[in-house]
């Protein structure tokens, strides 16, 4: 069914037409979705490829393929690989947009959670806050991607031990997330779920600390 919708755009537009890539884009994210990941990079680098010839190498479009591209890659692992396509998506970001775009911070979330599961926990705190600065010039303290930055922010210092540090943050998240959502949102329960999980590690580390006294 996707694949004939595709053919029928290229009939209608020609297969250089932006919508195609588009629609090569969409799939993709379908493909992903069901953990076919070789299929959906194959469909997003179809995108690219009409994008840059269609729109140019400079062209916000182009930064979403890669975005997806990236992604797709990090489903599979392979996280050098997407790191290389999110850096391309920043640099692209960067130039259509402009260094304080709220979208360059989510790129540069991105690019923090792949260093995070690279254990490279003093660049993902960098970039986080990066993501956190632009959105609070251009989103407002309270809007749900600063929500999500803190979420992020919490699985970092949670990772790296500081229970703390990470309850803080979740707990602003939350806060942010019940200013804006209905209180049955699914987001709001992750956050609920990231606290109770934090709270019980630091109960078990508080064991373990107080045994290792005695």
């Amino acid at each position: 069914y996707y694949e004939k919708s595709i053919q029928l755009r290229i009939e209608k537009l020609g297969k250089g037409h932006p919508d195609v890539a588009a629609s090569y884009n969409n799939i993709g994210v379908v493909y992903h979705e069901k953990g076919l990941y070789d299929d959906a990079i194959s469909h997003f680098e179809a995108a690219a490829a009409i994008q840059i010839k269609a729109l140019g190498k400079e062209h916000p479009d182009l930064a979403t393929s890669y975005v997806n591209i990236a992604a797709a890659y990090e489903g599979k692992g392979m996280l050098d690989k997407a790191l290389d396509y999110y850096n391309r998506a920043l640099e692209v970001r960067i130039h259509a947009q402009g260094s304080d775009h709220s979208d360059v911070a989510d790129i540069y979330n991105m690019i923090g959670t792949i260093y995070n599961k690279k254990s490279l926990q003093y660049k993902t705190l960098e970039l986080y806050e990066k993501a956190h600065t632009i959105q609070k010039l251009q989103l407002g303290e309270d809007h749900p991607a600063v929500a999500h930055t803190y979420t992020l922010l919490g699985h970092h210092y949670k990772c790296s031990g500081h229970f703390k540090q990470a309850e803080i943050y979740y707990e602003n998240a939350y806060s942010i997330l019940m200013k804006q959502l209905d209180p049955g949102h699914v987001l709001i329960t992750k956050v609920k779920n990231y606290l109770k999980s934090l709270r019980i590690m630091e109960e078990k580390a508080s064991i373990r600390d107080r045994k290792s006294v005695v």
